[in-house]
């Protein structure tokens, strides 16, 4: 006697995120049309933890033994919440900043085992089609097909977008952590190790990383250029409370923000202490991690610029966790 597939499951999806890990419960329906979807939110949790900007202090090419102790933890306590909130099943994945630490790999691996967890390294491709799968669950009103997502974090960005049954992608390894370093060592002249901080910027330092980020970004592929001059097209930001894109949105007052907006948030935060940063109302970025934000918004102008796009939405969401409890590959 055949018994029939299991429709509905309790999911646990952690993303091992280059600025932070994150959970989400949620219960998920198997034998939705095109891939798993989300029924339910259970529960949802964060804890910043700059891991990629601990990779670029180490001067190694590797995470150190704090940050990595740090993780095992944050791992174990997301693990115990994901079994309070009655998942059934539990999977991770790690991004950018574990594909170029020497050692991410192996300590990926060692918690696996340890805490018995599903989790691994994803590859660049695979990131996209996360991103781009939250994406699409942020915003039922659009169809898929006219959605471009861009998805940016501590050690890269991608952007992905789906038309005539093709998955286009195009992913960067800069990310914020590479922005707030280039700043410090390449434009400041300090060591990143030692100087928590580059606050406060000048414009003209701000104009100078503008450079660099451009250079290292290099030329956008086609199909993207042709793609945001399309009509109908959105172009979604996707990202959590210390997001480029939520930064841009709470400095700007709105949820669709043109190259000029962000330029101009830009020159009014440019000279600002830490301490003027942490006092910002209704900018959690700010209050959280002012060392990064003038390279976070940079980054983001940067990125614009040099795809000369008009305007970006933001959409609200915790890291990938939406798009890693719809992708099946991730549980198989």
């Amino acid at each position: 006697d055949k018994r029939a597939p299991q429709r509905f499951v309790t999911r646990a999806a952690i993303d091992v995120g280059s600025a932070a890990c994150k959970l989400q419960v949620a219960e998920v329906d198997l034998l939705a049309e095109g891939s798993p979807a989300i029924v339910r939110v259970v529960h949802e949790e964060k804890v910043n933890l700059l891991l990629a900007e601990d990779l670029e202090k180490s001067g190694t090419g590797e995470f150190s033994d704090e940050a990595m102790e740090e993780l095992g933890q944050v791992l174990a306590d997301l693990k115990h919440a994901a079994a309070q909130h009655g998942a059934e099943q539990v999977a991770g994945v790690a991004t950018a900043a574990f594909r170029k630490a020497r050692n991410g790999f192996k300590h990926l691996a060692e918690m696996s085992r340890e805490l018995g967890m599903k989790l691994r390294v994803v590859d660049a491709q695979t990131e996209c089609v996360l991103g781009f799968l939250t994406g699409t669950s942020l915003r039922k009103d659009v169809k898929p097909c006219d959605l471009v997502v861009w998805d940016s974090g501590g050690g890269s960005f991608q952007i992905s977008s789906r038309f005539g049954g093709t998955m286009e992608t195009w992913h960067c390894p800069v990310g914020s952590a590479i922005a707030t370093s280039t700043l410090v060592t390449q434009i400041q002249g300090s060591h990143f190790r030692h100087k928590a901080s580059p606050n406060p910027v000048s414009v003209a330092q701000a104009q100078s990383l503008t450079k660099s980020l451009l250079e290292m970004i290099g030329t956008p592929p086609l199909w993207l250029f042709l793609r945001l001059r399309e009509p109908g097209i959105t172009m979604l930001g996707i990202g959590g409370d210390t997001s480029i894109f939520r930064l841009a949105s709470e400095l700007t007052g709105k949820n669709r923000f043109s190259r000029t907006d962000v330029l101009d948030s830009l020159e009014q935060l440019c000279g600002k202490t830490d301490l003027e940063l942490r006092l910002m109302e209704d900018v959690q970025a700010a209050q959280q991690q002012p060392h990064n934000v003038i390279p976070k918004l940079v980054l983001l102008f940067s990125v614009m610029e040099a795809l000369k796009c008009d305007a970006v939405t933001y959409g609200a969401c915790n890291g990938n966790t939406a798009g890693v409890l719809m992708h099946q590959e991730v549980w198989d």
